[in-house]
């Protein structure tokens, strides 16, 4: 049975609607007699609606209690008020109370009132946890929109990537050749020799980045398998260390215990947390603090990666997965594009938080059962 919260200054007419709703089936009801001890039994007792006269002696009157209870604990209030001049009506209606009861009153008109303000309170609730669901599916919505984009975009990208990279990997070839031979075929001064070896060498470099761009573009055929992903961790880190090390970076890893294994790609795995791993390093020149945890949160193992690296700069944060985009001198761009891809592909969700000058901190979310194929 709901239960009412009476507040009203003048004991012997509260005793009496008291005892009014219990002759109605309402049961468990409270009393108080002023504003300030209504808000101590409502954060006690927690009734399902509020019935109190305009005037209360104190500081806190009905019309401002209304408001507090609107605001703050969302339950429906019934003023019972001998005032009925217009402008207290007035002031009265600016709280958006659920009805009016003029004193003396009957009791059926009571009655009537209090079934239509929880009838009104059950549809208003039902209405704001629709507009809450509606939230969740917009929201859901913008995610996948997002994703679509950021597929169709690699995609496309793939595409491009494999249509130029033979046509540019032929003549850099020969340019590499020829500066071989020629350092071979003719005695060169030591300036001209400096030359070749750049030339040699920046040949190296960009048909590096060629290479990326073709695993890039190439469509991978994932293996799953139960995958235990506290052992990838500890392979990456050990993938890692010799930089980790010439960095002087501290590592910490932290695991909880039970984590059940997952169904996963452990080659793409092992590539995406390498390439967060070497970016955060990259962020940490001069030493810092490289922090690892995993834990199991319903059916999703989330792994978290965290730096104390110079972080990034708020305007970025929305571009670091796009292809191409880098902050890295000699970066091409493409190492968290892969990342964001093989964390999708395995129905995944990556996420990343970042103080300027502070660090970074990726969050790696995985279903434990993943069926994708």
């Amino acid at each position: 049975m709901k239960s009412i919260l009476i507040v009203e200054d003048e004991r012997v007419i509260a005793s009496s609607i008291k005892n009014i709703l219990r002759h109605l089936g309402y049961k468990n009801t409270y009393m108080a007699e002023s504003g300030e001890k209504a808000i101590k039994i409502i954060e006690e007792k927690h009734p399902d609606l509020v019935l109190a006269d305009i005037v209360l002696e104190g500081e806190v009157n009905g019309i401002e209690l209304a408001k507090q209870i609107k605001e703050q604990y969302r339950l429906p209030v019934v003023f019972l008020t001998s005032y009925s001049d217009e402008k207290t009506v007035s002031e009265a209606k600016f709280s958006e109370p659920y009805g009016f009861i003029a004193k003396p009153f009957k009791i059926e008109e009571l009655k009537i009132t209090l079934e239509i303000a929880f009838h009104k309170s059950k549809m208003e609730m039902k209405l704001i946890e629709s507009e809450e669901e509606l939230r969740k599916a917009y929201v859901l919505l913008e995610e996948t929109q997002q994703e679509l984009i950021q597929s169709k975009t690699l995609a496309n990208l793939g595409e491009f990537a494999a249509g130029i990279a033979h046509e540019i990997r032929n003549p850099l070839a020969n340019i590499s050749a020829l500066a071989q031979y020629s350092m071979k075929k003719f005695v060169l001064d030591k300036p001209m020799i400096n030359n070749l070896e750049a030339i040699i060498k920046s040949s190296e470099r960009a048909n590096s980045i060629i290479k990326d761009l073709l695993d890039f573009a190439k469509p991978h055929t994932l293996n799953f398998k139960s995958v235990r992903v506290m052992d990838v961790i500890d392979k990456v880190c050990d993938l890692t260390e010799a930089k980790r090390l010439n960095y002087q970076v501290q590592l910490y890893k932290k695991y909880s215990d039970n984590i059940p294994n997952i169904m996963a790609d452990e080659k793409q795995l092992e590539q995406a947390l390498i390439n967060i791993i070497m970016n955060s390093l990259d962020a940490m020149p001069k030493g810092g603090r490289l922090t690892l945890n995993a834990h199991q949160i319903d059916e999703s193992i989330v792994i978290k990666i965290s730096d104390t690296g110079k972080g990034i700069a708020k305007k970025d944060i929305d571009k670091i997965f796009n292809p191409f985009f880098t902050l890295k001198y000699d970066g091409v761009g493409l190492g968290l594009s892969v990342v964001h891809r093989i964390i999708q592909s395995h129905k995944g969700k990556i996420e990343v938080e970042s103080v300027y000058h502070k660090g970074t901190k990726f969050t790696i979310t995985l279903p434990i059962n993943n069926q994708e194929k």
